[in-house]
């Protein structure tokens, strides 16, 4: 498993799949990235969303998916899991990229996050699959501010899961790869009804 582009373009990640770690497949990570660096997720300039952002990679496994962002322009990357196996996977893929400063690897549940230091304008999160618990992790995220406003959220389930979102969060773009579904979030504290 490697990095599909940017500035690490190349590098591989360390990788150990097993029952509590599912690495994004290389297509769902690649076209994930297609759709968040181009169209409506450009901004005025033409900037991705992810140049000089702060992200958040939650359920994180590998770090695969923060480590792309990283690539890709993000400014900071915050790596979340509660297995300490995985967060000492990202640990070792975070040295080996020479990018301990510009991140942070947290061990903590998702579903009841700790008050957020900085707000994140993109997350994503990958829990495993069937497990239900986005909904909680999507209101975690929110009740411990850990998100800016017009934040992008973007989540990996099951192509069969249909997760109820609350309130301030609305699907954006959905997408089947295989036997992942993903779903593009917006969150905003007044949502208005536009097409992004």
């Amino acid at each position: 498993m490697r990095i599909i582009a940017g500035k690490h373009r190349g590098r591989r990640i360390i990788s150990i799949e097993g029952k509590t770690i599912r690495p994004t497949t290389g297509k769902a990570r690649e076209a994930i990235f297609s759709i968040i660096t181009s169209g409506s997720f450009l901004d005025e300039n033409g900037d991705s969303i992810l140049d000089g952002a702060i992200v958040a990679d939650i359920c994180c496994g590998t770090g695969a998916v923060g480590l792309e962002a990283l690539s890709r322009g993000a400014k900071q990357v915050i790596f979340i899991d509660s297995d300490s196996g995985a967060i000492q996977l990202v640990k070792d893929n975070l040295a080996a990229f020479k990018e301990e400063t510009s991140t942070k690897a947290l061990r903590a549940d998702a579903i009841s996050l700790p008050n957020a230091q900085q707000r994140c304008q993109v997350v994503f999160i990958d829990p495993p699959y069937d497990s239900k618990i986005v909904p909680a992790i999507l209101k975690s995220l929110e009740s411990r501010n850990w998100l800016a406003e017009n934040a992008v959220i973007i989540c990996e389930v099951s192509r069969m899961e249909a997760p109820s979102l609350p309130e301030n969060y609305r699907i954006i773009n959905e997408r089947h790869y295989g036997r992942t579904k993903v779903l593009i979030l917006r969150w905003q504290t007044n949502p208005v009804d536009v097409n992004l």
